[in-house]
């Protein structure tokens, strides 16, 4: 691998698994199209551990075991990495006052002088920032001019920072050692000019304060926070702060923090965790929004996947990032998420719908919902995606004799989806019996006798062009048969003429058998069902309380239910239920969205005071809105 640039995808996918192509585009300052053939180069050198960068509508992908690769990273940890190198470099500019060349650099650093010049180069890109920049004099050779001491604690702190996403930070979790992360050259500059042997004592500490403090606080931000402290201890403006500490190494982390004076903190990351404490009522609507949010997806998938801890803290992290108007520059997931995102919306249009509507129910004050919902819905695409290799699906290949091309394909997807069942079958054992059977069929030769939506015809089966395609074709499978045929299902549970209002008053078996006909009526049970209502009220009421029953059919009369659906009916005067009964809800259902039903109904109706406002003045539209699921 000869290239920077691609070292640094590279270190960027394994620690970060998907990136979006326009988020490499700006951060290397180039057009997308040549970083789409630096990821051609990346993968041939991850193809010597099994790895493959997938592009999914510029969307950038790493699939594959990533241990090997990291094993082998380890080992070749006495080599400067670039941002190693750029940390001796710039150190060297402000120890010396001799000359400095560009060839006795490459000479210190067993590197090409043409890769000292592009270091340079990149040096200068975040010089920049600070209005510095490298001068070069014949005679003097390079050098560069500090206009302020603060200066270089902030380049080295971004130096750092820069290379602590380079590498794996599971390693140094494990290690609880901050030599793990540096070669040892570069490790001894830091330890003799910013006392970096402190970090691992403060980061220790920092780990306490924030488990005893309950602040919510995601690994990585620990880790930087941690070195930002040990850093910035070292200038002259907390000198007295230094000196405390060193005194005591058992002084006050919590008082440090809040009085440590650092004059470029790029990442927010005091402020944020200063903030933390601040905002309590604003971390527990965030923690709210993201448990509502977890039932949803829960809800989308039919409880069959959970968000893990990872996709949480990224939550959490993001949604405490735009409320204390902060941008992490570093949060490589959401920075830019806006560009070219509009396929996922139109292709994932209900989910983000459904968090469009929770974004708004929780921070509709603070005017930042769609930069909110951007980046929820950023994080969930991605979640959904990674879901598709750990899935059980049914793959068929299909070419001409079953054992050439499709027999190839069909072992080569079983490495990478290894829960999958894939089976290779030759053209002529196809029918439309089997097609139904698997969830994608892909084949070298055109079905063209069915209607299954789920095949998918590629005349040169076995390429590796052709696994992006396959794979975008089963994100659409995975989707519309969880997602999209979920909300069609609940659409359909409640229509307006499913409700009838302002009925007159009549007995409880007239008021089932009333709600049993408009169910019989509207396509979702058979005849028969009523009979089952009416047997299941005569075992045990269905009122629940605050003038509400919901009469239903037996354990045992799913076969009498076509399709799941409920009827509401609403009495101006109450119905006898032992008890007075103003509304009746009549439900069918064959699954557990029953469930889910009842759970609508005792959340938005457990106060008499909600039943009694419906009744001042009950409309079609009124009980639609209230009673409706899926929303």
């Amino acid at each position: 691998m000869n290239s920077d640039r691609n070292e640094q995808i590279i270190y960027l996918l394994l620690n970060y698994k998907t990136i979006l192509v326009s988020q490499l585009s700006q951060k290397f300052m180039t057009s997308e199209k040549t970083i789409l053939r630096a990821i051609v180069s990346v993968n041939v050198f991850l193809k010597n551990y099994n790895l493959i960068v997938e592009n999914n509508e510029g969307l950038l992908t790493l699939v594959g075991d990533t241990s090997l690769i990291w094993k082998k990273f380890d080992s070749d940890k006495e080599v400067f990495t670039k941002y190693e190198r750029l940390i001796y470099i710039f150190n060297h500019f402000l120890k010396t006052d001799e000359k400095i060349t560009i060839s006795d650099l490459a000479t210190d650093l067993e590197v090409p002088v043409t890769q000292i010049k592009n270091d340079f180069k990149d040096l200068d890109g975040i010089l920049i920032n600070y209005d510095i920049k490298i001068e070069s004099d014949l005679k003097t050779g390079f050098k560069i001019n500090l206009n302020f001491e603060y200066q270089r604690y902030a380049i080295f702190i971004d130096l750092i920072f820069m290379h602590f996403l380079s590498r794996q930070t599971v390693s140094f979790i494990k290690a609880q050692d901050v030599k793990v992360f540096f070669n040892s050259y570069v490790y001894k500059i830091l330890k003799k000019n910013y006392q970096i042997n402190n970090f691992n004592a403060i980061y220790l500490n920092l780990i306490h304060l924030i488990k005893d403090e309950g602040i919510e606080w995601n690994e990585i931000d620990t880790i930087l926070l941690a070195m930002l402290i040990t850093i910035w201890l070292n200038s002259t403006e907390n000198q007295e702060l230094y000196d405390d500490y060193n005194s005591d190494k058992n002084f006050s982390l919590k008082t440090i923090i809040k009085k440590i004076i650092i004059l470029r903190d790029e990442n927010h990351l005091i402020e944020r965790f200063n903030q933390n404490n601040i905002k309590f009522e604003k971390n527990v609507e965030i923690k709210n929004c993201i448990n509502e949010i977890q039932k949803l997806t829960k809800k989308l998938l039919d409880n069959d996947m959970n968000l893990d801890k990872e996709i949480y803290l990224s939550m959490y992290s993001h949604l405490q990032n735009s409320l204390n108007g902060t941008n992490d520059k570093y949060d490589l997931q959401i920075k830019n998420y806006v560009s070219g995102i509009q396929n996922y919306i139109d292709q994932y249009k209900h989910l983000w719908n459904c968090l469009n509507q929770i974004i708004n129910k929780y921070f509709e004050e603070d005017n930042i919902q769609e930069q909110i919902t951007y980046g929820i819905f950023i994080y969930i695409v991605v979640w959904l995606d990674t879901q598709l290799y750990k899935l059980p699906m049914k793959i068929l290949t299909v070419c001409i004799g079953g054992m050439g091309q499709s027999k190839m394909l069909a072992t080569h997807l079983k490495t990478i989806y290894k829960n999958a069942e894939i089976e290779a079958l030759p053209f002529a054992f196809i029918n439309n019996k089997i097609l139904n059977e698997y969830d994608l069929v892909i084949s070298s030769i055109e079905i063209t006798n069915t209607k299954n939506k789920n095949t998918l015809h590629l005349p040169v089966i076995f390429s590796v062009e052709n696994k992006v395609i396959i794979h975008k074709k089963l994100n659409e499978i995975f989707y519309q048969h969880k997602i999209e045929k979920s909300y069609i299902e609940m659409q359909s549970i409640l229509k307006k003429e499913n409700i009838l209002i302002n009925l007159p008053s009549e007995s409880k078996t007239e008021a089932i058998i009333r709600a049993g006909e408009k169910l019989v009526e509207l396509g979702y049970v058979k005849p028969e069902y009523i009979k089952s209502m009416l047997n299941r009220e005569a075992k045990i009421t269905t009122y629940i309380g605050n003038k509400i029953a919901i009469p239903h059919g037996e354990d045992g009369s799913q076969n009498m239910i076509i399709k799941s659906g409920i009827v509401i009916l609403h009495y101006k005067e109450p119905v006898n239920f032992a008890e007075p009964v103003n509304f009746i809800v009549g439900i069918a259902s064959n699954n557990n969205l029953h469930l889910e039903i009842l759970a609508n109904i005792a959340d938005k109706f457990s106060e008499i005071e909600k039943v009694d406002e419906l009744l001042k003045n009950p409309t079609i539209d009124l009980l639609f809105n209230e009673f409706r699921i899926g929303e």
